[in-house]
């Protein structure tokens, strides 16, 4: 491996955990079958492109979203719809926050721990 594709693997790593994403839907998909039947995105990711199809037949609604970026800048969503929006889904959503948080903060420690860096 070439030093400029490690510092480019390192960079796309960088990138990947200086976000915390998390999006929660409410909904149904009507025909897991048909769904499931959706071809692979671009990216490889076959939940993503089951996503997408159901967002595209309008059976599920973001209910929530939380975006938290490295620098301490957030973007937050609730939908204004309680039906959607309701607690048990803002419980589940606030626990995968937490959880992303908490597996970036574990993957960040362990880089430190192989590089060899003091808190």
């Amino acid at each position: 491996m070439s030093l400029k594709s490690a510092l480019q693997k390192v960079g796309q790593f960088v990138d990947d955990i200086a976000t915390v994403e998390v999006q929660t839907y409410s909904g149904k998909v009507e025909n897991i079958h048909a769904a499931a039947a959706v071809a692979v995105g671009a990216d490889g990711n076959r939940f993503k492109a089951i996503l997408d199809a159901a967002k595209a037949d309008a059976n599920i609604k973001l209910a929530f979203l939380t975006v938290l970026d490295f620098s301490g800048d957030a973007i937050l969503f609730r939908a204004e719809d309680e039906t959607i929006a309701t607690a048990e889904l803002d419980a589940a959503h606030q626990a995968a926050v937490t959880a992303g948080i908490q597996s970036r903060q574990a993957i960040i420690d362990l880089f430190k721990d192989l590089v060899g860096l003091d808190d």
